[in-house]
């Protein structure tokens, strides 16, 4: 997955407003986990979750049917 991918998905998991455990679990991660992998991107360091979070993220937020325009 590439980083353009993975920064689109943050923003979708943080502006996720539903009820799903999971993607609510990812977004305390993105918010207070200082143990996440960060990647420099833009002179920005962006927080990265692992691929399969992201998978099953992007796969979860397909099935709500929830808006992916930014």
């Amino acid at each position: 997955m590439e980083i353009d991918e993975k920064i689109k998905l943050n923003k979708l998991i943080r502006k996720y407003e539903g009820n799903n455990s999971f993607i609510l679990s990812l977004q305390k991660q993105l918010k207070s986990n200082k143990y996440l992998t960060k990647v420099e991107y833009k002179n920005k360091n962006i927080k990265i979750l692992t691929d399969k979070q992201y998978l099953v993220a992007e796969e979860i937020i397909k099935n709500e049917n929830i808006n992916t325009k930014l």
